[in-house]
């Protein structure tokens, strides 16, 4: 896009800021189409397996995305906000457990889930974690908390303490 100087005689170049806009608004788009489409592929199906005889109008499922959309718009941000206050740059499965805490449901239900994800972790560290010849874990704890590996043999090794 072409602008005029201050002087009204010579083009100059608007430039990076009229692009990176339009690949913005291009982008948002492309997302808002997606949307749309998953959204009327739910309706189907529910419609479908519902056995009711009845189908969602275009019109509706244009309104739905809406909603959908802006939904998404304003938990990113509330995520974002969360994250910032607890001096995070890293939104965490806390933050998306924090706004679900209007909906009693929904809010257990990701709680459960966060319970559940911990335990399996948890599990799955055990099960990293193999005992040696006499069945014990030769797991040994260097001075920040974590386990050396004994790179000869495989095993893990204590770390010695400069005092």
């Amino acid at each position: 896009m072409m602008e005029v100087d201050d002087k009204g005689d010579e083009p100059v170049e608007s430039g990076d800021d009229d692009d990176l806009e339009q690949e913005k608004f291009n982008r948002m788009q492309s997302l808002k189409a997606a949307v749309h489409y998953f959204v009327g592929r739910i309706c189907e199906d529910e419609c479908k397996e519902g056995n009711l005889g009845v189908t969602v109008s275009k019109q509706t499922i244009a309104t739905l995305t809406e909603m959908v959309f802006g939904y998404t718009e304003t938990l990113a941000l509330d995520l974002e906000a969360f994250a910032k206050h607890a001096k995070r740059s890293t939104i965490q499965m806390e933050d998306v457990r924090l706004c679900t805490r209007r909906n009693e449901d929904l809010h257990a239900l990701l709680t459960q889930k966060m319970q559940e994800m911990v335990a399996e972790g948890e599990e799955r560290k055990q099960k990293r974690r193999k005992p040696n010849k006499e069945g014990k874990d030769d797991t040994k704890k260097d001075p920040k908390g974590g386990a050396k590996k004994d790179k000869a043999g495989g095993g893990k090794k204590e770390v010695a303490k400069d005092k």
